[in-house]
């Protein structure tokens, strides 16, 4: 049975969304704040579906809530309650989509807008992001370099040995803002990769 996680502070609304998802056969636990779902989400055995996310929380709100997350590698699907805001500034779900973004969504990224980031980016601080990604990330990257470029980042991956994470963190970084300015120039585009994981 499906999971789903309610993280709402305001307590009717949260009992509203408990019964109707409930008479749907859903199995539903509610808390109020951004830190009780972070204690839930990232223990071990999480049995947690789907997350529910208000974005106006005491404490860590619904962005540090969704940030801490996909910054530990956990993409939940993850349903954000904006609609308030999006009537206020349409603007803003599209720059949450933006500051979303996080090195491990280049694999959503089309084949085409890869070799233009790749192009772009120093192969050295290539070889120090990849140190700290999943095997399909690098695969993907791999596959879109000639089998000579691939040839020679692997034999520079191989021969950095181990590095601090705060380094890999920072060559991701470079990377991401790399992503940031070719998107900003109409080179290519982030929507379809962040916000096709997240209801706006």
């Amino acid at each position: 049975m499906t999971q789903i996680l309610v993280v709402e502070d305001e307590l009717h609304l949260a009992e509203g969304l408990r019964f109707n998802l409930e008479a749907e056969g859903y199995q539903v636990r509610v808390v109020e704040t951004g830190e009780a779902a972070l204690d839930i989400l990232q223990a071990p055995e999480a049995p947690v579906d789907v997350v529910v996310l208000d974005v106006m929380l005491p404490g860590k709100d619904g962005f540090a809530v969704m940030s801490e997350l996909r910054q530990a590698g956990q993409f939940l699907s993850l349903i954000h309650i904006l609609t308030h805001i999006d009537q206020q500034d349409t603007n803003i779900a599209e720059t949450i989509r933006h500051l979303m973004f996080v090195f491990e969504d280049l694999l959503l990224i089309d084949p085409m807008g890869l070799k233009e980031v790749l192009a772009k980016v120093d192969r050295k601080i290539l070889t120090v992001a990849l140190k700290g990604t999943s095997e399909q990330l690098r695969n993907q990257i791999l596959g879109s370099m000639s089998q000579r470029g691939a040839d020679m980042l692997r034999e520079d991956m191989d021969a950095l040995g181990p590095i601090k994470i705060k380094e890999v963190d920072a060559a991701q970084q470079q990377i991401i803002a790399v992503v940031r300015q070719l998107e900003s120039e109409g080179v290519l585009s982030l929507k379809g990769t962040v916000g096709e994981q997240y209801v706006v």
